[in-house]
């Protein structure tokens, strides 16, 4: 009613609603008919009954082209070749974070030799995990010890934090201050924490398994 009144546009947008049942979704929605929604979601089977009961139509987000991947390693002093630029593509769906990953790894692990990476990923992908899943896994373990225990604080909060409030959760167990600020310029860089509106850090979705993880590593209280 008061979104009515004032005659305000109120856009919200729900992430990760394949974890949400049609009808859920039905329900959101219908309960607010005044407010303009955004559903982001990963493919799901209640896709196509979202769209008819709505009347609407799902539009897929594309990652980054093949252009796009050869810029970002230029731009890390790290150029590729056509060929591995596709390779890159084909392995990370041009999805930012893997592709960044992907560079980070190249950079520091394979001496600026893209189709090594690829091989590399190939060979060990026809295991269960994804070249996804190994990308993230392998980037996640060039961490230093510290950014390790940084995001593993950071995957205690579900909900982004505000610089303050972030720092003030990792100087929990990091000390001095400056290995706080260092590790949270590490996990930027490897966009492992990422920057949300309102000036608000937190973890990256897809890294918050791994982050998790740290927890169990966490030094014991005496």
């Amino acid at each position: 009613a008061e979104i009515q009144k004032e005659d305000l546009c109120v856009t919200v947008v729900l992430d990760n609603v394949q974890r949400m049942s049609a009808d859920a979704i039905r329900d959101v929605i219908s309960a607010a008919p005044h407010i303009h929604f955004l559903l982001l979601a990963q493919p799901w089977e209640g896709k196509s009954i979202v769209e008819a009961r709505f009347g609407i139509k799902a539009e897929a987000l594309s990652g980054w082209s093949q252009d796009d991947i050869a810029a970002e390693f230029n731009q890390e002093n790290c150029p590729i070749r056509v060929e591995s630029a596709e390779k890159i593509l084909r392995l990370t769906g041009g999805l930012p974070l893997y592709v960044q990953s992907a560079i980070s790894l190249v950079v520091s692990n394979y001496g600026g030799n893209a189709d090594k990476l690829c091989d590399a990923i190939e060979a060990r992908a026809h295991t269960e995990e994804t070249a996804q899943e190994i990308l993230l896994s392998d980037t996640f373990k060039t961490l230093s010890e510290n950014a390790h225990m940084a995001a593993g604080l950071l995957s205690l909060s579900d909900v982004p934090l505000t610089e303050e409030e972030a720092i003030s959760l990792l100087s929990l167990v990091l000390k001095p201050p400056t290995v706080v600020a260092q590790s949270l310029r590490e996990l930027r860089r490897a966009s492992i924490v990422i920057g949300f509106q309102g000036n608000r850090v937190g973890l990256h979705d897809a890294l918050r398994p791994l982050a998790s993880n740290e927890r169990n590593h966490f030094p014991t209280p005496r």
